[in-house]
């Protein structure tokens, strides 16, 4: 009887043990499940919300571009980095109807559900943020977005590119010296996003950058500012 009880004790143990394992394996997020666009249903400033393949994450107001980073999910933490290396926490998961819930540290929610709008330009969408994020981290001021496509060179030839441009200037006088100095945060700003330098699209005016998916050209345009182009395949 004694040998049956510590039988069925260790059993029990044992089964509590892998249930166990099973279930946080089971409740462990990939990476699958949150990338997408996102509208958001409560708790966050932001109305929507794209968390692409590339690890970048653009967040939209008013139809207009909200913020910019890169994101990496730990576990299921989804750690957010702005091109201003501030750092944002949310806990994460996603509920049996599908919507995504981020836990703050003080307890507040931010629930958003799947974004289901055909026809959605995440280029545009997308070109506007980081344009956006290059305004407020410059200071300069930009005109409107113009649909633009573009040559980009490589080492196996030529690409032809879907992409937007804008331009930046400042009410301030400019001079070259100012210029490039502009010049060299917009690199600082995109390069804290994950973007590279590109010999083949770089000269004495322009600057290239690349990134997994996207491409950038920074154009000096003598003393009068800079246009920047965004493009994609």
């Amino acid at each position: 009887m004694r040998n049956f009880i510590l039988k069925t004790v260790v059993m029990l143990i044992f089964f509590i043990i892998i249930s166990t394992i099973v279930t946080c394996k089971d409740n462990k997020l990939s990476t699958t499940q949150i990338i997408g666009e996102w509208t958001t249903e409560s708790g966050a400033d932001w109305e929507f919300m794209n968390i692409d393949e590339e690890n970048n994450f653009f967040t939209y107001l008013n139809n207009r571009p909200y913020s910019v980073g890169k994101w990496k999910l730990d576990n299921n933490t989804l750690v957010i980095i702005d091109g201003g290396e501030q750092t944002v926490k949310y806990t994460v998961k996603i509920t049996s109807d599908l919507k995504m819930v981020f836990t703050l540290k003080n307890g507040e929610l931010f629930v958003f559900k799947p974004y289901k709008e055909k026809g959605l330009d995440e280029l545009l969408l997308n070109a506007r943020a980081y344009f956006h994020g290059i305004v407020k981290y410059t200071g300069l001021e930009s005109t409107e977005i113009i649909k633009e496509e573009g040559d980009w060179n490589t080492e196996r030839g030529m690409l032809k590119l879907r992409g937007y441009s804008t331009f930046l200037s400042s009410n301030e006088k400019m001079n070259f010296e100012i210029i490039n100095q502009k010049n060299k945060e917009i690199c600082e700003y995109l390069k804290g996003l994950g973007f590279k330098d590109d010999v083949y699209n770089t000269s004495e005016i322009i600057s290239g950058l690349i990134s997994a998916s996207y491409y950038f050209k920074i154009k000096i345009k003598g003393q009068e500012g800079i246009t920047i182009w965004c493009g994609s395949k």
